[in-house]
């Protein structure tokens, strides 16, 4: 290899560690408080229109909507701009990016489950959430925004469905070599009726059980009289074997 060839190849590198590091910025210094803002918004939303007139006007309820519509969309166009970071050079022969990639990605998902413990303990719930091990694969793009959905529904329930006086919650993500796995307990300290399933999550979890199956994982929850809990497995296939499972899934709902 020629000095040239040695000199762009060391060029087309330290470019990638410093988009790679760029992305990693806009994940944890501004898509964390936009996240936060969308669900503070979407809370807002959610107590005008169960408290109705008395909780607030019909213009409050509309500029919430608005201002959740912006910081959606804004959040989105992040995402896409952080995307276009990550892959600006996939196609070339480079040492590190899909490493790199998936090491941003587990920051990020780190990221996300402690905004959502913070938001939780905000609102006077007790419980924590931890994200242990290291992925070897890095996920599709439907794969990771499949994973960060699911971590914002399952805290979300708990705001939802739990009392912050009668339980506690455990959220555990643990990222291994092929595959994430998440699970969530809610214990309550007083006997409550058996929840049906769609009272706890149900609707929501059952789109995310369709979307994981789609990608070969699993996704089941159960709810008594003392606790609710959930469990996903999600595979991080490489797109040899992403794409072979797609196929046969097209196949199979033909």
């Amino acid at each position: 290899m020629c000095s040239e060839e040695r000199d762009a190849g060391t060029n087309r590198d330290s470019d990638q560690l410093k988009r790679a590091r760029l992305a990693a910025y806009l994940h944890d210094e501004v898509s964390g408080p936009l996240s936060l803002a969308a669900r503070e918004s979407q809370r807002q939303i959610r107590l005008a229109e169960m408290g109705g007139e008395q909780t607030a006007s019909t213009d409050q309820r509309a500029a919430w909507k608005a201002v959740n519509a912006d910081v959606t969309r804004a959040l989105r166009n992040l995402h896409r701009v952080v995307a276009r970071l990550l892959d600006a050079d996939r196609d070339h022969n480079a040492l590190t990016p899909r490493q790199l990639s998936a090491e941003v990605f587990v920051r990020t998902l780190r990221q996300t489950v402690e905004q959502e413990q913070r938001r939780l303990s905000g609102l006077g719930f007790i419980g924590k959430a931890t994200v242990t091990g290291e992925l070897e694969r890095v996920p599709d793009a439907a794969t990771r925004d499949e994973i960060l959905a699911l971590v914002h529904e399952l805290c979300a329930n708990v705001d939802k469905h739990c009392t912050s006086a009668s339980s506690v919650y455990e959220l555990s993500v643990h990222c291994s070599a092929d595959r994430i796995e998440i699970s969530e307990l809610c214990r309550w300290t007083a006997p409550r009726p058996t929840i049906t399933a769609p009272e706890v999550g149900g609707q929501g979890l059952s789109a995310h059980r369709l979307i994981i199956r789609h990608i070969g994982g699993e996704l089941v929850w159960h709810s008594g009289q003392w606790q609710w809990n959930c469990y996903a497995r999600i595979p991080i296939l490489t797109e040899t074997e992403d794409s072979a499972l797609r196929d046969a899934e097209t196949k199979r709902y033909r």
